[in-house]
């Protein structure tokens, strides 16, 4: 089919033939740009000086283990509107940097700080896990809306609203887990995270175990996401390809500390530190795939 610019399109599916797109620019010189997110001066989240233990090893002769650090004197901030991407290999503190940003693990040391009282979000690795297999997607995406009645016509508005909103089929509302694609249940996590829109959304590698295609496809959904909603976004990943994609800023994080936050572009055109210079050269080459 031939190329249609976004506006022109529902947005679903876009077919690019990349010797069509010459015309369509000059076809639409004039047309008004996608909106920028607007990025605010406040923090939507600051950590300040965040310290976490764990113990690991061998037990001693009364049965404790040694305390290890997972994260030291972390600090980091995300502004309200702006998604920070977190990177760093497995075991670096990612996760644990998450939950506690989430206020799912409490830091032993140092201060968490959020712009508002409501809790932010968040979306984990395993959507098909984190959805209960008994209950229909419908009731799952409305347990947030804690003050309504799902049998109201306005709850069941609501639901539909935000299956909509992220892409599903609303005739999805009354099925269950197990009859549903892994991608349609992360797109039923998402809606359940955004039906009453957070200030924050934290993101647990969303896209680890995807195939490329619905990668890009979630990572798309999250963008348009953040832009419709104004959320500010913490998104977790060991890829830094993906990262580029979707962050502004990129914090990069290697036991336990972060020993890098940059522009996506900054970091992969010029990485300040060793570790960062590993990760970049790590990504996958244009040139290595025949220029694909």
């Amino acid at each position: 089919p031939p190329l249609e610019a976004a506006s022109a399109h529902g947005g679903a599916v876009a077919c690019l033939h990349h010797e069509q797109t010459p015309l369509l620019s000059a076809q639409r010189a004039g047309a008004e740009p996608w909106p920028a997110q607007a990025i605010q001066e406040t923090a939507a989240l600051r950590l300040s000086n965040v310290g976490k233990t764990y113990p690991t090893g061998a037990r001693s002769i009364w049965g404790r283990r040694q305390a290890e650090p997972v994260l030291r004197s972390v600090n980091l901030s995300i502004k309200l509107g702006e998604c920070v991407a977190l990177v760093g290999e497995s075991g670096a503190g990612k996760s644990t940097l998450l939950r506690i940003a989430a206020g799912l693990v409490a830091p032993e040391s140092g201060t968490v700080t959020r712009f508002d009282k409501l809790p932010p979000q968040v979306v984990f690795q395993d959507p098909v896990a984190a959805l209960t297999p008994w209950l229909t997607i419908g009731e799952q995406i409305g347990e947030r809306l804690r003050a309504v009645s799902l049998d109201s016509d306005y709850g069941r508005r609501r639901v539909g609203e935000a299956i909509k909103l992220v892409g599903l089929d609303p005739v999805l509302m009354d099925a269950l887990p197990a009859e549903m694609s892994v991608g349609q249940c992360q797109r039923a996590v998402l809606a359940r995270a955004v039906i009453v829109p957070p200030r924050l959304l934290l993101c647990d590698e969303p896209i680890s175990a995807m195939d490329v295609s619905l990668a890009a496809t979630t990572l798309n959904l999250l963008n348009d996401l953040r832009r419709r909603l104004d959320m500010a976004m913490l998104f977790v990943t060991h890829d830094l390809a993906a990262a580029r994609i979707i962050a502004d800023r990129v914090a990069v994080l290697k036991d336990g500390e972060l020993v890098e936050v940059a522009d996506p572009d900054a970091i992969i055109a010029a990485p300040q530190s060793a570790y960062t210079r590993s990760l970049v050269a790590a990504m996958p080459s244009l040139q290595a795939g025949g220029g694909r």
